[in-house]
């Protein structure tokens, strides 16, 4: 007498289509597919190490979701233990926020001393909390009782994120948190053992900037590398230190962003790497009260130099001269203006094949660039300038050479025009562009303004007789450091 198994079919799987449906599975990036994982660890031994391996692919994404002390512990204390868990990893491009979110809410709750029970390894990965979880609140406040507390959490969090990628071999992404000379050159030393990374990103963290000295080092132990995206956050130095360089970035890459940076347009060169024939994607924008110095030291010409120098082959490109929150304050308060750069008509020529196109944060836009961006950049289907300054805030008679520039691009699909001031009570000239919008099925956004008086108008009473350098933007910065701070005007 025969007998027929009453095993499900997915369970006699092999194991090649296991791993493929568990991997599947993590593609969808929600929390269903998390605990979907998490339930199929738990269903059999068959797709116990199928889901595992699944979890570990990118062991933060989870981690993001509720991010304290305990947990990231947890995590690394079960890939320690279960060396075979490690080599799974490939995606610690989050370790940035992450370790920035734990160290806000560390705790000094003893961490496990085992982790031998593999639905408790596996839950540290999970979604699915119960209803005793951990109050956070009390984790945050406990990390904040004083500021020598939060800076040690602060150094804790970066030291755990470097044990974390010590033995991730394997991983293809990784950010790498820095506040301090000692992280960096920890940092370094790990680059020979992480040979298959092909994302990065180098941050330094309050207080802590990274100083041309310490990013040369550190970018020469990346040397011969080709990278698919590189990504510089707070970086930060003295013209000195430049100023007899020639260096270059050692490595190729083919995306690369420069965020958040205190450099000038000559400084910014040195962020570039040596060979510019990869590089098909480049974000360059400034930070916070090196933002104006930016606009101030940087010349016209040298902006001028560097978009010529990196815009023959890029297919996109996006360049914000100021921060959004240097200005944005005087916007919403005054409702126009702010101090972003003028730039010479030769440097909207310098993109011949790009598509996509951000410039924000420019001043004295006029229908005669637009007309000569258009001929230079012919692929052009995403046009952003978004707060950029119409030279003279009136609109009156430039509709016509406006819409006469816009019918110049052959491929556009999607426009942010920018500032644009506008008479609420007979906005027609914006009627104007929104019909030719329609018309020519082209997605189109601005942003408008109150337009003052000529007799009214004083530039030091709408901008608050301040300028844009004297404010601090340092969220953490607890008022001493000899800058105003917007809570002190209101």
């Amino acid at each position: 007498m025969s007998t027929v198994s009453s095993s499900p079919a997915a369970l006699m799987l092999s194991e090649e289509a296991q791993d493929l449906i568990c991997f599947h599975v993590h593609s969808f990036k929600n929390t269903d597919a998390m605990n979907t994982l998490y339930s199929l660890a738990l269903t059999s031994k068959a797709f116990l190490e199928s889901a595992q391996h699944a979890l570990y692919k990118a062991p933060l994404r989870a981690l993001l979701a509720r991010p304290t002390w305990s947990r990231a512990e947890a995590l690394l204390l079960t890939l320690q233990t279960r060396p075979g868990l490690a080599p799974h990893i490939r995606q610690l491009y989050g370790l940035e926020p992450v370790a920035s979110a734990i160290a806000l809410q560390r705790k000094a709750d003893a961490v496990p001393e085992r982790a031998d029970d593999i639905v408790e390894f596996v839950g540290t990965l999970s979604l699915a909390e119960d209803s005793t979880a951990e109050d956070s609140t009390a984790e945050e406040s406990t990390a904040e009782d004083s500021k020598d507390a939060a800076e040690d959490s602060r150094d804790a969090a970066c030291d755990w994120a470097l044990k974390l990628a010590r033995i991730a071999t394997g991983t293809l992404s990784l950010s790498s948190p820095m506040r301090s000379k000692a992280h960096a050159q920890s940092w370094a030393t790990l680059v020979p053992s992480l040979s298959r990374v092909s994302s990065l990103r180098i941050s330094g963290n309050s207080p802590f900037v990274v100083d041309f000295q310490t990013f040369e080092s550190w970018a020469m132990e990346w040397s011969g590398r080709k990278l698919k995206k590189l990504s510089l956050f707070g970086l930060g130095w003295t013209e000195g230190a430049t100023k007899a360089s020639k260096f270059r970035l050692p490595f190729s890459a083919h995306e690369l962003l420069i965020e958040e940076v205190r450099l000038t347009a000559p400084q910014l060169l040195r962020c570039l790497p040596q060979t510019l024939n990869t590089l098909k994607s480049l974000t360059i924008s400034s930070y916070g009260q090196g933002l104006g110095a930016v606009a101030e030291r940087g010349s016209s010409a040298n902006f001028e130099t560097l978009f010529k120098l990196v815009g023959k082959r890029l297919r996109t490109f996006s360049f914000s001269a100021l921060h959004q929150y240097e200005v944005h304050g005087d916007i919403e308060e005054y409702g126009f203006g702010h101090y972003g750069p003028a730039l010479p008509l030769a440097a909207f020529q310098a993109f011949p094949v790009v598509t996509s196109l951000t410039l924000r944060y420019l001043a004295d836009m006029t229908p005669t660039i637009l007309a000569a961006l258009a001929q230079a950049s012919p692929r052009i289907k995403i046009l952003d300038l978004k707060w950029t300054l119409w030279s003279g805030l009136e609109l009156d008679g430039m509709e016509d050479p406006l819409i006469a520039a816009l019918d110049s691009f052959p491929r556009l699909k999607r426009l942010d025009l920018g500032y644009f001031p506008v008479i609420e009570e007979d906005p027609w000239e914006i009627e104007c562009i929104m019909e030719w919008a329609d018309e020519k099925g082209v997605d189109l956004e601005w942003q408008g303004c109150d337009y003052p008086d000529d007799e009214d108008y004083d530039s030091e009473e709408y901008f608050g007789g301040y300028d844009s350098d004297a404010f601090c933007y340092d969220s953490e910065c607890d008022g001493d450091c000899g800058y105003l701070h917007e809570w002190e005007l209101e």
